[in-house]
């Protein structure tokens, strides 16, 4: 079975959002064009990038018109009707196939300031050995991001990822990251690449995609 690769590119102390992004209020008119060429135009006027693939959207024609509408309502009319839905990640717009993402991270429990150091140690050593062990353990590696001390305990990162096909390198679109712990995940862009906000703490990360072999991970975000 083919299998995903997994690429950390980048960790951040700040997130930065554009301040409008799908709320972008905008007028448009098109006639016949593809909806690839709609996600063109729509990047054009307002900078709010659609992430999808081809594949799904091949047989859409666009035929539309609207005077102060909102970017994403302009693309949830146009796919009104289809088996597509529209999500907002990092004020960009990503539309998968049935699956609708949740626009906002809930709030994750972190480690008090009471907390020691030990009781931390502990903590990760117990998710390890939940998942680590057995004989159907299906987290493969514990991965640490950041480094102790660099940011405050209620600070939020960004991570930044690339998903590859581990054979041939080619990028996966479409594929998602999940978190068992917040019940929530990002799906991978027409580049294979993901991002998303996260506290401080303990997350089990899967990474999957129709057909390939899904990854599972404990990231410790520091």
């Amino acid at each position: 079975m083919k299998k995903l690769l997994f690429i950390l590119l980048f960790l951040s102390g700040a997130v930065s959002l554009k301040a409008n992004g799908p709320d972008t209020l905008i007028s448009c008119h098109f006639e016949g064009i593809s909806f690839a060429q709609f996600a063109e135009e729509i990047h054009k006027i307002s900078q709010v990038k659609l992430y999808f693939e081809e594949s799904w959207v091949q047989e859409i024609i666009v035929t539309f018109r609207a005077e102060q509408i909102t970017v994403k309502d302009a693309v949830k009319l146009v796919l009104s009707g289809s088996n597509l839905e529209v999500s907002v990640w990092n004020n960009q717009i990503v539309i998968l196939p049935g699956e609708h993402l949740p626009e906002s991270l809930p709030d994750y429990v972190i480690h008090s300031k009471a907390d020691t150091t030990e009781d931390i140690g502990n903590v990760l050593t117990q998710s390890e050995a939940r998942y680590l062990t057995g004989r159907k353990a299906d987290v493969t590696q514990t991965i640490q991001i950041g480094r102790k001390g660099l940011a405050g305990s209620n600070s939020k990162v960004t991570i930044r990822g690339r998903i590859l096909e581990q054979q041939t390198g080619e990028p996966v679109i479409g594929a998602t990251m999940y978190l068992e712990e917040l019940k929530s995940g990002v799906a991978t862009d027409q580049n294979g690449f993901l991002s998303m906000v996260l506290k401080q703490g303990n997350y089990t990360a899967s990474f999957a995609y129709m057909g390939l072999e899904t990854k599972k991970y404990l990231l410790e975000v520091l």
